[in-house]
């Protein structure tokens, strides 16, 4: 809270940039939340950078996760549809992604024990306020740049960034923190196009 400026307990500039957004002022939003930064303390303010420096490196483990698994469930569900007997080594193969997808549900659980406990510990104020109304839109202008430039989908207008990442009904019932991402180096959308540029397809 910025202790400067509430009012029983209120946070007024909390209250102020939700008025705002709600108004759809985006400029009074960002000059609000400037001044309010600019009126926390030191700690204050480390505190809650340091917890989004946390939060988003268990966001990236989550999603890089997810995306590993989804690139399993897409190669799991090729492999059975397969209208002849494999082969043992495509049996072997089947197997290992099964082995592996089980492995990526167990840590993405982990990553979402660690994510809420974290979230208990969050410190409130105007850097956290400015990232919750960032991840508001999960494909914001920011996330959108950073993927263009590391080729990601959002390079290839492709569309993979803006709808839910899941191929299986399992997979669309995980919380939405893990369905809508922009791509990580498991991306299975940019590792097929890397394979048919790199194979000497492109």
């Amino acid at each position: 809270m910025t202790k400067a400026f509430s009012f029983f307990g209120i946070d007024l500039w909390y209250w102020l940039e939700n008025f705002c957004h709600q108004m759809n002022q985006d400029w009074l939003v960002i000059f609000m939340n400037s001044i309010a930064k600019s009126l926390c303390s030191k700690p204050d303010a480390d505190a809650q950078i340091k917890y989004l420096k946390m939060k988003n490196k268990l966001l990236l483990e989550g999603n890089t996760l997810a995306q590993r698994d989804i690139y399993l469930a897409e190669q799991i569900e090729s492999q059975r549809n397969t209208h002849r007997k494999a082969t043992p080594a495509e049996q072997n193969l089947l197997e290992r992604n099964r082995l592996e997808s089980k492995h990526m549900s167990e840590k993405l659980l982990d990553n979402w024990r660690r994510l809420k406990t974290l979230s208990r510990d969050c410190p409130g104020g105007p850097w956290i306020r400015e990232d919750e109304r960032e991840h508001a839109t999960y494909c914001q202008r920011d996330g959108k740049s950073a993927c263009e430039a590391r080729q990601g989908c959002c390079a290839y207008g492709c569309g993979c960034c803006g709808k839910i990442r899941a191929c299986t009904d399992v997979q669309r019932e995980r919380p939405t923190v893990y369905l809508f991402s922009h791509c990580t180096s498991e991306c299975s959308c940019c590792s097929r196009r890397e394979m048919h540029v790199f194979s000497g397809g492109g």
